[in-house]
């Protein structure tokens, strides 16, 4: 699990499916993997990117002023509208206010 964890720390900008996870720890099935990494994480593999995506996010708000949309996508997120639910669910603010609130 410390592979895959590794691979989603580093690299969750990517567009990860577990099958491509999987396939990094041969020979475990797809949703092996998930119950293991659920299992030694406390949450299931997606929810784990999405968290380190939103992590990520808070950074680069607070520290930069790039585009809310350029942040989206480099981030992994398949638009900017995509990206404002997933924030708001996980901080209960949109990326707009956060920054905003943040810069004061």
């Amino acid at each position: 699990m410390r592979t895959v964890k590794r691979l989603l720390d580093q690299e969750f900008h990517e567009h990860w499916t577990l099958r491509e996870l999987a396939a990094r720890r041969s020979p475990l099935a797809p949703v092996y993997l998930a119950e293991l990494f659920a299992g030694e994480l406390g949450r299931p593999p997606h929810r784990y990117l999405g968290e380190r995506r939103i992590d990520r996010a808070r950074q680069l708000l607070e520290a930069s002023d790039i585009a809310i949309t350029a942040l989206a996508i480099s981030l992994g997120f398949s638009s900017s509208q995509r990206f404002a639910r997933v924030f708001r669910q996980h901080t209960g603010t949109t990326p707009t206010a956060f920054r905003a609130s943040r810069s004061r």
